[in-house]
C-alpha cells in the first residue's frame, strides 16, 4: 500500500493492532520526486546568477 493511497486513510481510522509497512523503494521514490519538485520551483524563480549556482548541484 502507498502511503498516498486513499485506502491508507481507511486503513489508518479502522485499524485495531494493524502494522502499517512502506517498503523503501517507494518511500525514497517519494521524497526524490518531491525534491525534484522543489528544484523545479527553485529554478523558475531563480535569476540568472542563482541559476549557475544551482545548475549542477544535483
Amino acid at each position: 500500500m502507498e502511503a498516498v493511497c486513499p485506502s491508507f486513510v481507511m486503513v489508518e481510522t479502522s485499524r485495531t493492532r494493524t502494522a502499517l509497512v512502506f517498503d523503501h523503494f517507494h518511500v525514497v521514490k517519494l521524497a526524490n520526486e518531491k525534491i525534484d519538485e522543489l528544484r523545479r520551483v527553485l529554478w523558475r524563480e531563480a535569476g540568472i546568477l542563482q541559476r549557475n549556482a544551482i545548475k549542477g548541484s544535483r
